[in-house]
């Protein structure tokens, strides 16, 4: 009602109020036999009468029964009451009766009035241009009302029959004008009845008083009016229904209103449809769908909001949504921000629950949506936003600000799609079932926030999710709190995060991988089996957990994962190349395998990697292998294995231990390079830091014809044995070992085909045997460091390489013998030493080729013989004795038995016994003159030298000799 109305409505009621005092007045004068008179006549119901532009009927009983109908040119109105008195010229009693009187052209408002008691007035089909005022007991709309504007006042009002409401107006420019209706009463509605204002800038529809009923209700006050009711609307079997969707785009003629302000509704169904804002401060309970539609004109703030009480529905749907509803004829782009504020959503068992704020609709909700508001929570049902029991879906999707909401559903679908400078995060705290997060999780831009689920079941992400935050800074996290850790479970069928995200998976229970559940992140923290029962704890139970970092084009991917009771099983996918960088993986109880693939998909060690109770820890990368400083690897009991360039056609497979880097265990080690048909070009393995385990440590190389190269600049250490086996390989290998190499039984080396360099500066200490075991390849030892064995020292060539090329200036010594033994090699054998090698016996045995035996250092055999020779050779060899052999026995040099052999030896302390071949030798004493005793011409007998000189007697067992006794 306009200012204008109310105005004369006070005019009105105060005529109203004279008059009643003026017909009481009058009865009083008249005399007695007037009064007789007055019975015999016609009672005067009420009065028809003119105040300033309003028609007014004043009703005089308080049993008036007033009926209103027609229209402005043939307009009726009847009180069965008694006869009406008009004082309005062209509207006498006998024309309002029927129906043919003419509302004068200057009346702007007809006011009904029953006065009191019960009065009823009666509505039938009236159609009229002018403000409608009723106001009585009881009114009943049996028929069509149409009116400018519509004020009815009472108890009760009857939209009964065909009854229904409507207001119309002038057009101004291209709007239309509408009135108001306002009812202040209770409204009852048994006619499946319509109140419509539809206008574009008026048409006000309120309720100042219940409505009940048990069939539908249609309100509609277009884009310009609101709808508000005070009180709650209760329609039993009906259906509250405002207004209908759009019916193209940007149209919003079917509109229902401006806003809709309701208290309660009680209703078989609810549809709303508003241009700007829907506000309901009271429950809502229903016995089919609910659908609210806010914001339609996609302007502005305005949004839905929850201010008390809860939507109930036992229906299968409940939609919500603002600025933009969801089909694709409003598939286009407005700048409505408005948002949806839940207080709480109950829907019948496996229903839908849709709520968008965006206000661009894509089907599959992957397009950026401009503007919209934010999904947040308010105070509710139990604690809970939305509650779907049994099954069902929630989508929740905001176009900009996020969405933060307390749920209990089974499956969600929750998203923020905000464009720049727009951000959002998406929390969701579900509750009570096990929750499945399904389609497009989606946090589109940079500017999005962050994206948190957390559930005290179980929670999948289903194969056809893409859940993702905002990149740089933003984070996905998703979360299980149950404490028995069986239902804890965590399980990745569909892929989470991108390439700039970090994501954070918190489970009691298990993280269950799937060959589809990969996820992608710059950082990843997994924490898993926190649950207080149960055997879960698994990261990765049932296929591993797979990272990647956005197809290696990005920087690796940091790993933190860390379980208290299961294993840890992290890889990247085979489908892409993903660096991982891994800052702990640590499990106290199960196996942690960290795994890479493909081209420049190194795994990094920073951090911690542990596991107990036999737990096995393996690190592989197709491409590298690198474990920095400060970093442990540690296992109780468990294998560690270290395996880097696992792919074939790898560029590079590169194993680095950094200087104070330490893999340690109570079990073995095991390095394996690339055992791929294709080797990597490059195969280095550079222990700077330490190998330590109590069981074996074996480093094995390339397998096939990449070079190898071995830096042993750290320390190995193993209670057990220690192996180094290049033997696989047909390409050259390096091995420099200048550190420390300790085993409390054997050490081994074996060589590969290709060939070996092999460079010691450090010291290997072997409780056991020692042993150096070529190929088929040359080999080059290049001795410097000190070697020393508990048992034997070997270098042997059962492999029969083809050249072998020993020189050793530090010191080789063994408690058994040391033995360079390259008799059944098919190349040459070239021994130079300087340093020192000590044993029980010294052996050291030429080539079937032709050997050079250059030994000008010590050769030491502490309970045997030192034994030179050349025997096997089939080409001429040299024998070179400068420096000292001694033994607790003779020391033997035996010559070829079919190639004359040329020596020079220097004579020593201990007895030296020649056995030469059948073919002219050639021996040169390198030692004075004087030194010489006796000594026969072609060495027939023994040769002695002074005892001045220390030197003791040469003896020949058999052999040709042509012997040169003198030095120049």
């Amino acid at each position: 009602m306009n200012h204008l109305d109310r105005s004369r409505l006070k005019g009105l009621a105060s005529v109203l109020r004279t008059k009643r005092r003026w017909v009481v007045q009058s009865r009083q004068l008249v005399p007695m036999i007037d009064g007789l008179e007055t019975r015999i006549a016609p009672a005067v119901a009420g009065n028809l009468y003119v105040v300033g532009t309003t028609l007014v009927y004043n009703g005089n009983f308080a049993d008036n029964n007033i009926t209103v109908s027609g229209t402005d040119s043939a307009f009726g109105l009847t009180d069965t009451a008694g006869a009406i008195n008009s004082t309005v010229p062209g509207m006498s009693a006998n024309l309002l009766s029927t129906g043919m009187a003419v509302v004068p052209s200057y009346i702007r408002s007809i006011a009904i009035n029953g006065q009191n008691g019960t009065d009823v007035i009666n509505v039938g089909s009236l159609s009229t241009t002018r403000n409608l005022i009723l106001a009585g007991t009881t009114v009943n709309i049996n028929n069509t009302l149409a009116a400018d504007n519509v004020t009815v006042s009472g108890t009760l009002v009857n939209l009964t029959g065909a009854g229904s409401i409507s207001t119309s107006g002038p057009t101004i420019g291209a709007l239309p004008v509408a009135g108001s209706v306002t009812i202040n009463a209770t409204l009852n509605d048994t006619s499946t009845a319509t109140i419509n204002t539809s206008s574009t800038i008026s048409g006000n529809i309120t309720f100042n008083g219940p409505v009940v009923g048990n069939t539908n209700l249609g309100l509609k006050a277009g884009s310009g009016g609101n709808i508000t009711a005070a009180q709650a609307i209760t329609l039993g079997g009906g259906s509250l229904i405002i207004g209908a969707p759009p019916v193209a785009n940007g149209d919003l003629a079917t509109i229902g209103a401006n806003n809709v302000n309701l208290h309660q509704v009680i209703s078989r169904g609810l549809e709303i449809f508003a241009a700007n804002a829907t506000n309901i401060d009271g429950s809502v309970i229903a016995t089919d769908d609910v659908d609210i539609w806010s914001n339609l004109d996609d302007s502005g703030p305005q949004g839905f909001t929850q201010e008390n009480g809860t939507i109930v529905t036992t229906g299968t749907t409940v939609e919500i949504y603002v600025n933009a509803p969801a089909d694709t004829y409003r598939n286009y782009v407005g700048t409505g921000t408005g948002g949806a504020t839940i207080t709480g959503i109950t829907a019948g068992a496996g229903a839908f629950v849709y709520i968008y704020t965006g206000n661009t609709y894509a089907i599959n909700h992957d397009t950026p949506l401009n503007g919209g508001g934010p999904i947040t929570s308010a105070s509710g049902y139990g604690g809970l936003n939305v509650y779907i029991p049994g099954g069902g879906e929630l989508d929740a999707v905001s176009g900009a600000g996020g969405v933060n909401l307390t749920t209990s559903v089974a499956n969600l679908e929750a998203g923020d799609f905000s464009p720049a400078p727009y951000s959002g995060n998406v929390t969701i705290r579900n509750a009570g079932q096990a929750l499945t997060l399904k389609d497009a999780f989606q946090l589109d831009t940079a500017t999005n926030g962050n994206y948190s689920i957390t559930n005290n079941l179980g929670l999948t992400v289903s194969t056809t999710a893409a859940i993702t935050a905002g990149g740089t800074g933003h984070s996905v996290t998703l979360t299980t709190t149950n404490p028995t850790s069986a239902s804890g479970v965590l399980t990745l069928s569909g892929p989470v995060g991108n390439s700039a995200d970090t994501v954070n998976l918190n489970t009691t229970g298990n993280i269950v991988g799937s060959a589809a559940g990969i996820v992608t992140a710059t950082k990843l923290n997994i924490v898993a089996g926190s649950g207080t029962t149960g055997t879960a704890g698994d990261i990765g139970n049932t296929l591993p957990v797979l990272v990647t970092s956005g197809q290696g084009t990005a920087a690796p991917v940091t790993v933190n994962a860390t379980t208290t009771v299961g294993i840890i099983d992290i890889e990247s996918p085979a489908a892409g190349a993903s660096p991982i960088t891994v800052t702990q993986a640590t499990s106290q109880n199960g196996n942690v395998t960290l795994l890479t693939h493909l081209a420049n998909d190194n795994l990094v060690i920073d951090g911690n990697i542990a596991t107990a109770n036999g737990g096995t820890v393996t690190l592989k990368s197709d491409q590298d292998v690198t474990i920095l400083s400060g970093s442990n690897v540690t296992s109780d009991t468990g294998l560690v294995t270290l395996t880097p360039g696992a792919l074939t056609g790898a560029t590079s497979g590169n194993l680095t231990v950094a200087s104070g880097a330490t893999v340690a265990t109570g079990g073995a080690i095991t390095v394996t390079s690339s055992v791929a048909t294709t080797a990597p070009a490059t195969n280095n393995i550079d222990i700077s830091g330490t190998l330590a385990g109590s069981g074996a440590v074996t480093i094995n190389g390339v397998t096939g014809a990449a070079p190898t190269t071995l830096d042993i600049s750290g320390a190995i250490a193993s209670s057990k044995a220690v192996l180094i086996d290049t033997s696989a390989g047909t390409g050259v290998q390096v091995l420099n070992i200048g550190g420390t190499i300790v085993s409390t039984t054997t050490t081994d080396i074996k060589t590969g085909a290709g060939g070996v360099i092999l460079n010691t500066t450090g010291t290997i200490n072997s409780t056991g045997d020692f042993t150096i075991t070529p190929a088929a390849g040359a080999i080059t030892l290049n001795l410097t460091g000190s070697i020393t064995s508990g048992g034997s020292a070997q270098f042997d060539s059962k492999l029969a390489p083809t050249v072998v090329v020993l020189t050793n200036s530090g010191s080789i010594t063994a408690v058994t013998t040391v033995a360079i033994d390259d008799s059944s090699g098919t190349g040459s054998l070239l021994v130079t030493n300087s340093g020192a090698i000590k044993g029980a016996a010294v052996t050291i045995n030429g080539s079937k080729a032709s050997s050079v035996l250059s030994l000008g250092g010590s050769l030491t055999a502490t309970a045997g013989n030192v034994a030179i020779s050349t025997a096997a050779g089939t080409a001429t060899s040299s024998i070179v004795v400068s420096g000292t052999t001694s033994g607790t026995a003779d020391t033997t040099i035996t010559t070829s038995t079919t190639k004359a052999d040329n020596l020079v030896v220097t004579p020593s302390a201990t007895q030296i016994d020649f056995t030469f071949g059948a073919f002219a030798n050639t021996l040169q004493i390198n030692t004075a003159i004087g030194n010489i005793v006796a000594a026969d011409s072609a060495f027939a007998s023994d040769i002695t030298f002074t005892l001045a000189s220390g030197l003791t007697k040469w003896h020949r067992t058999m052999g040709m000799v042509t012997v040169t006794p003198t030095v120049p």
